[in-house]
């Protein structure tokens, strides 16, 4: 992924920065309003290297439990190379 054409298309959500696995991150949080109702997104883009990752939960709906579970996955992420 091309983060900088990524974050073009985040800029309506609020940016925070983050860490993934030891990894710098930007975390981007807000609500769509495309596809049909409110969705709720919070999204990390993180550049390791030459890797890009994106790690992405959105859901129609969401409830506090349903973003802890994704935080919780966002923060036992280790990079294994």
């Amino acid at each position: 992924y091309n983060l900088a054409e990524l974050e073009e298309g985040m800029k309506d959500y609020a940016m925070t920065p983050a860490t993934v696995g030891g990894a710098e991150a930007r975390r981007y949080e807000g609500i769509s309003l495309e596809k049909g109702g409110d969705m709720k997104v919070i999204e990390y883009h993180v550049m390791r290297g030459k890797q890009s990752v994106r790690l992405i939960y959105n859901k129609i709906g969401s409830t506090a439990a349903d973003e802890q579970i994704f935080e919780t996955l966002v923060q036992s992420f280790a990079w294994t190379k």
